[in-house]
């Protein structure tokens, strides 16, 4: 049930979220990516990158930004309301947070010989997915869209801002 609490309240517990979340999935992508190349595996190219390649900066903008946190968000943190008074909530809660990152290996071509690595690579999702399900319980799903899009937002918007460069130039 989302707390009680003022607007402006729930801005600064948003904002908070929104830097624990970066710092942790960064972090965790990071960690994930230099491993990564120790280990000499070989993913093949995410599905951003072919995204930056055949879609302009605006439609990138709307789908990152604005299609992506909403549908997400109605998927996997809108059921959370049905299952809020159950005593066993807590494992639908993890469980929807594990299907958001598990979804995101699709992000991915290729696991070959290295599926056992998969859940290092989605592990900045998963944690993203707590976070985002922990503002849809306290917040309300609007915090848990907005929390999204500015995530995405700001992971997306450099290479938006590269793309507008390169096509100035």
């Amino acid at each position: 049930m989302p707390l009680r609490i003022s607007t402006s309240f729930k801005k600064r517990i948003l904002y908070s979220l929104l830097g624990w979340q970066l710092l942790f999935a960064i972090s965790i992508g990071m960690f994930a990516g230099v491993l990564q190349k120790l280990l000499a595996l070989d993913f093949g190219e995410h599905s951003v990158t072919k995204l930056l390649e055949e879609y302009s900066g605006l439609q990138l903008l709307l789908f990152a930004v604005v299609l992506a946190p909403i549908l997400e968000e109605v998927i996997f943190r809108g059921p959370l309301y049905f299952f809020r008074k159950w005593s066993r909530f807590k494992y639908v809660f993890y469980l929807l947070s594990f299907l958001f990152g598990i979804m995101h290996m699709f992000n991915y071509q290729n696991y070959d010989d290295a599926l056992w690595f998969a859940p290092l690579l989605v592990a900045p999702q998963l944690v993203t997915g707590i976070f985002l399900g922990y503002a849809r319980i306290k917040l309300g799903l609007m915090y848990s869209i907005a929390l999204h899009a500015l995530f995405n937002g700001i992971l997306v918007g450099p290479f938006l801002f590269i793309k507008l460069i390169q096509g100035l130039a």
